[in-house]
C-alpha cells in the first residue's frame, strides 16, 4: 500500500448532529476546554471564533497582539486570538484549535428578538474547510474528518 493510500485509510468522517435556528442558521453543541457551548455553522465566516464576552467561560488564553478583522459588511472589528484549545463537536476532536474572539452582541440580539437562545461562537471555514466538512441537511447533521 502507498504513502497516500495508508493516510486515507487511517481518516474516517464522524458525524454530528445539527439544528436549526429561528432564523434559519446551522446550530452545532460543542465544547471548548471542557467548557459547552452552542455554535453556528457558518460557511462564509473565514475564522472560528466566540464572543469576546465568553472567552473567560472558555478558559481561552489570549494573546497580546490586537487587530482588527473586517466582517462582511467590511466594518472593522476588533479580535483577539487564542491558539491551542481543545475543541470537540461530539466525538470529534482537535487539540491544537485557534479562535478569534469578537463581539457578537449584534448577533445574539437578533436571535433574542426572535426568542432564540444566545450563541457563544461560529465555527468557520478554517476548520470546515481543513476538516472536509460535509453537511447534510435531511438528517441534520454535519461530518468532518478526523484522524
Amino acid at each position: 500500500m502507498k504513502k497516500d493510500q495508508r493516510k486515507k485509510a487511517n481518516v474516517r468522517r464522524v458525524g454530528i448532529k445539527i439544528s436549526f435556528s429561528k432564523t434559519g442558521h446551522i446550530l452545532i453543541k460543542g465544547k471548548i476546554n471542557g467548557k459547552s457551548g452552542v455554535f453556528i455553522v457558518d460557511t462564509g465566516a473565514a475564522i472560528s471564533c466566540v464572543g469576546t464576552y465568553y472567552a473567560p467561560y472558555f478558559q481561552l488564553k489570549m494573546r497580546k497582539s490586537r487587530f482588527e478583522i473586517r466582517a462582511i459588511t467590511d466594518v472593522p472589528m476588533p479580535a483577539e486570538i487564542s491558539k491551542k484549545n481543545i475543541f470537540e463537536l461530539g466525538k470529534w476532536r482537535i487539540d491544537q484549535a485557534s479562535f478569534l474572539t469578537i463581539d457578537l452582541d449584534t448577533v445574539n440580539q437578533t436571535f433574542s428578538t426572535v426568542n432564540q437562545d444566545a450563541v457563544q461562537g461560529i465555527i468557520g471555514n478554517d476548520v470546515l474547510k481543513k476538516y472536509k466538512a460535509v453537511i447534510d441537511y435531511e438528517n441534520k447533521s454535519i461530518f468532518l474528518i478526523t484522524k
